[in-house]
């Protein structure tokens, strides 16, 4: 008896589940970090070239061109001269005698080197707007005004990496890896479905509800009411 209880015992330590060590909810596996896309990789690639950057109107430009290129958007660039107490009120100028508002595009005015004393400063004025925010027609427009007017303005599309890389404080190890980087974003955008149309209207409704301007109880007894006296007076 002894021999058959032991025997019993030892098969149901061999059939019993073993809990491995560190099972159990206290270490949840994590959630897979979702992949990011190549719009992001190129946006965090251009931080990264233009962090360097410390003149705030270059580095506006650097953004504004950065961005164009992940959108695969042109840049045009208008250049003209003009004096002004300093590079602010120059740039203000420019934009009124362009005939846009200033929330548009990004202006860099730098100082012109003159060697004769002059009432106002003197600025070179360069205008970066992408294809989306002003087309070319009213670019064109705006700058044959400009030389109608008698101020000597031109206009032209721009070589997006070619600008960046002319501007100080830009990384060129960087931007080598952006050149690759935003076109895959541009060429991301461009497969992209366009986004659908808007639902239709509603239907009218023909049929009145209770709330829906239908007579009250009280209009119904009046009209009842005048149905049986005319009823009477009939008769």
């Amino acid at each position: 008896m002894i021999v058959r209880y032991k025997q019993l015992k030892v098969c149901e330590n061999d059939q019993a589940p073993q809990t491995p060590a560190g099972s159990g909810n206290n270490n949840p596996t994590p959630a897979p970090t979702p992949a990011k896309s190549k719009k992001q990789k190129a946006e965090e690639r251009a931080e990264s070239m233009t962090a360097g950057i410390t003149d705030p109107r270059q580095k506006k430009k650097a953004e504004k061109l950065a961005a164009a290129a992940i959108g695969g958007v042109k840049v045009n660039k208008v250049k003209f001269a003009q004096t002004a107490d300093n590079a602010d009120d120059a740039a203000a100028k420019g934009y009124t005698q362009l005939g846009m508002s200033s929330s548009l595009g990004v202006c860099v005015a730098t100082l012109k080197a003159s060697g004769r004393r002059l009432a106002s400063l003197e600025y070179d004025l360069e205008f970066f707007f992408s294809a989306d925010e002003v087309d070319d027609t009213a670019l064109s427009d705006a700058v044959q005004t400009l030389n109608d007017n008698g101020v000597e303005a031109t206009t032209a599309s721009v070589d997006i990496m070619d600008e960046l890389e002319d501007i100080p404080g830009v990384d060129t190890a960087e931007l080598a890896a952006f050149k690759t980087e935003a076109s895959e974003a541009a060429a991301e955008v461009e497969v992209l479905p366009p986004p659908p149309p808007p639902p239709p209207p509603p239907p009218p409704n023909l049929i009145l509800d209770d709330d829906d301007h239908a007579p009250g109880r009280a209009g119904t007894l009046i009209v009842t009411v005048f149905a049986a006296l005319a009823c009477v007076v009939f008769m």
